[in-house]
């Protein structure tokens, strides 16, 4: 196993080494990770290292050794038993998971733990770094060239860097959560998180969103085929013209794109026509407007989300946002994160209340 500068810091770049340090990390109760990759030309992202840090090493792995298999890995990233520790998981976790066919749980995010002890809900791993444990970090590297090999020593410092500090957080934020009886909260948002539970709503959608969602799919599927951007294949503002424009056909055969053929133009343009044939959509299929009663529910509700923030220090975009709050306004039934959990105990059964008219 080659050294990297010190006998805590090493660099995996074949199968072998993997495997032996896998034996010796399946014994930890917590570790922390971190991924650098780029995504600029392509759908999919690419995987150039994986880092992870244990109380007393520093590992990075070179995913994009031609020597490594990363099935390895499995072991600990499914292990239940041992703490995943993540600074604004999602893209971390979506590449993992895509990676190597897995579903991640057990996960601590010191940017979400943070959130919940009034830091700004979109607080950077720098800034929390600098703002908990007094040290300043060098993110220059952050925009280098994570494909390049061999790597330079100011990539390998700033990567294991991230995920050695994120190890140190972990600590204080978990004790102030205790401290303040939200482990149970943060507990609660990490099963939110892994299991997605709010990404996909099965409440009932309008016509017009249903179709933009079909295209949307359609482009999808293309950009993932050929492993582009999706926005190479069509921008997201062509998607409301395709199902407004009294010009349609013109419209999509006209698609500047070097990824779509005309026959899949041809199939787009087909599956609208036939959706708009059977499907009514509403002619006003501009977003809703409040009035100004509900207008006023709005301020009110609001107002009421300020003061729970500060009431229990928690972050104002954690526990809910204008589009959740307008819902509530809007539905009968509504669905939302505002009325789940940990979130309808201190915000959400209150909102409801004020939109009836009732008094606190």
């Amino acid at each position: 196993m080659a050294s990297l500068y010190s006998d805590n810091r090493k660099i995996i770049a074949n199968s072998s080494e993997l495997k032996s340090i896998i034996t010796n990390l399946s014994q930890e109760k917590i570790i922390s990770f971190d991924t650098e990759f780029i995504r600029h030309k392509t759908y999919w992202p690419v995987l150039c290292s994986i880092q992870m840090h244990t109380k007393n090493n520093s590992i990075l792995i070179d995913t994009l050794s031609t020597e490594i298999n990363l099935e390895p890995l499995k072991v600990i990233l499914s292990d239940k038993k041992i703490l995943k520790i993540f600074h604004a998981h999602t893209q971390d976790l979506e590449i993992l998971n895509n990676e190597l066919n897995i579903k991640i749980s057990n996960i601590f995010d010191t940017q979400i733990a943070a959130s919940f002890l009034g830091y700004d809900e979109q607080i950077s791993y720098q800034k929390l770094v600098e703002k908990i444990l007094d040290i300043e970090l060098d993110k220059k590297e952050r925009i280098s060239d994570w494909t390049n090999r061999p790597l330079s020593k100011k990539q390998l410092i700033y990567a294991l860097n991230d995920v050695k500090y994120l190890h140190e957080l972990y600590k204080p934020l978990s004790e102030k959560l205790s401290q303040e009886k939200k482990s149970d909260w943060m507990n609660e948002e990490m099963k939110l998180c892994v299991n997605n539970i709010f990404e996909k709503s099965d409440k009932q959608e309008d016509n017009y969103s249903i179709l933009y969602k079909k295209i949307y799919d359609f482009r999808e599927e293309i950009a993932q085929k050929i492993n582009v951007p999706r926005k190479w294949v069509f921008e997201d503002k062509i998607i409301r013209d395709f199902i407004t424009s009294k010009d349609r056909e013109n419209l999509v055969m006209k698609i500047k794109s070097d990824f779509i053929d005309l026959s899949e133009k041809t199939n787009l343009y087909n599956f609208i026509e036939i959706y708009l044939q059977n499907n009514r959509i509403i002619n006003n299929i501009r977003k809703k407007k409040l009035s100004s009663t509900q207008n006023k529910l709005l301020s009110r509700i609001s107002t009421y989300l300020d003061k729970t923030s500060i009431m229990y220090n928690v972050s104002r975009g954690l526990i809910s946002n204008r589009k959740d709050i307008e819902e509530i306004i809007l539905n009968d039934d509504p669905y939302n994160k505002s009325l789940f959990g940990w979130r309808k105990e201190i915000f959400g059964n209150n909102a409801l209340i004020i939109k009836n008219g009732e008094n606190l």
